[in-house]
């Protein structure tokens, strides 16, 4: 399970490093892409964290119910 698990980990983040090249081979990244402005913490000496677009959660709060 573990190599599996490795595998599947090594493929995420190759593909995540492989979006951030464009068609010329060159080294670019596109804030416009939510994975990969997610990932970045600082640019320029400018702290960009936390992400100012944070993903919306599907389960809405509730309170509990009053017995």
């Amino acid at each position: 399970m573990s190599g599996q698990s490795s595998a599947l980990y090594s493929n995420n983040i190759s593909k995540f490093f492989q979006s951030m090249i464009n068609k010329e081979n060159q080294f670019n990244i596109d804030f416009k892409d939510e994975v990969v402005r997610g990932a970045v913490v600082t640019q320029n000496k400018e702290l960009l964290w936390p992400n100012p677009n944070p993903p919306m959660l599907d389960a809405n709060k509730t309170s509990k119910p009053k017995v």
